[in-house]
């Protein structure tokens, strides 16, 4: 009658030790958690350190393929190169048959001329395309240079002639970078061929059929 039932002071002890295994299975969450955001947060930093290396590689490579690609500037005397329209302004003195492994083609024009300024986008766009030939385009001020106008029998403006290894010929046809640029392939092919390679040379080629 006085024995105690053994039962309680097993219930006890398994309640204890239930409360330790609780505990540390809690800890173990916790730390799991922390791991688990800690590594999120690492592989977040990471990729987007990649992605900024990936695109500083990018542009690196953008670059040096720039200026592969680039056209190299020539100079020539009393040529002055404008890199805003990719045409020589032409000084007193020049001598357009000096260098034989080049081709000139020079638009002779006044400030004052309705249809010379007409023609300065179109020969902007014709600069543009030639770059990286062997055609240098120029223009001519001839309210400036006057006598030089005059050595070429300059009467009407603008006036587009071609300076190819001593021989000088006129262009009458549309005032249009397209059309000039296919006329000059025609009469000196040879000064035409461009620096450009792969699908830009294709593609140069297809948009000036």
């Amino acid at each position: 009658m006085n024995e105690q039932h053994p039962y309680p002071r097993k219930r006890r002890s398994s309640c204890v030790a239930g409360g330790a295994g609780a505990s540390n299975m809690l800890f173990a969450c916790l730390c799991a958690t922390v791991i688990f955001y800690l590594g999120s947060i690492l592989s977040s930093f990471e990729n987007q350190y990649s992605n900024q290396r990936q695109l500083a590689n990018a542009y690196v490579r953008s670059q040096q393929r720039q200026q592969q690609t680039m056209p190299e500037i020539r100079t020539f005397a009393n040529a002055e190169y404008d890199p805003a329209s990719g045409v020589y302004m032409i000084k007193e003195g020049f001598r357009p048959s000096a260098d034989k492994s080049v081709q000139w083609i020079l638009d002779f024009s006044t400030q004052w001329c309705g249809h010379c300024k007409k023609l300065v986008p179109e020969w902007i766009k014709l600069g543009k395309k030639l770059q990286g030939t062997k055609t240098m385009p120029g223009y001519v001020d001839c309210g400036e240079l006057r006598q030089f106008c005059e050595k070429y029998k300059i009467e009407g403006y603008p006036t587009i002639k071609l300076f190819t290894k001593g021989k000088i010929r006129t262009y009458q046809g549309a005032r249009t970078a397209a059309a000039i640029y296919r006329w000059l392939r025609k009469k000196a092919p040879e000064f035409m061929s461009s620096n450009k390679r792969g699908l830009a040379a294709l593609w140069e080629w297809l948009i000036n059929l």
